[in-house]
């Protein structure tokens, strides 16, 4: 029983991978809980200045600055629709997969590039 208790705590304790998080948005249909949003944010800065994943994976540790998990940031996040978070999600799941945005861009502040990529995929 102990050893159990030792492993689900292990696990518990471990990074939750970005792809599995940003699944979760996808299949819940909106975000249900605060870490959902610090990974949307900490994406979205990530991949806004055009940085590249060179493993294929990111693990679960991306270097964190100040503009990632900003006020405005995860405000803007959290005024989003549902929809348009699981738009935003879909989005940073396929810059993960596919190892870099083809949209980015380090003039913008993260929360008027997440704005712009919601609405080129509108179009």
């Amino acid at each position: 029983m102990k050893l159990h208790r030792q492993v689900a705590i292990q696990e518990m304790t471990g990074p939750v991978p970005y792809e599995l998080t940003l699944a979760e948005i996808i299949r819940d249909g909106d975000v249900t809980n605060p870490y959902q949003t610090f990974v949307l944010a900490l994406l979205s800065r990530f991949f806004k200045d055009g940085q590249r994943v060179v493993s294929g994976e990111l693990g679960g540790i991306l270097p964190i600055s100040s503009d990632a998990t900003s006020v405005g940031v995860i405000e803007s996040i959290k005024s989003l629709t549902p929809s348009e978070k699981v738009q935003l999600a879909t989005y940073l799941l396929d810059c993960v997969n596919v190892g870099e945005s083809a949209l980015h861009s380090t003039q913008m502040s993260s929360a008027d590039w997440i704005r712009f990529v919601l609405q080129k995929n509108n179009n």
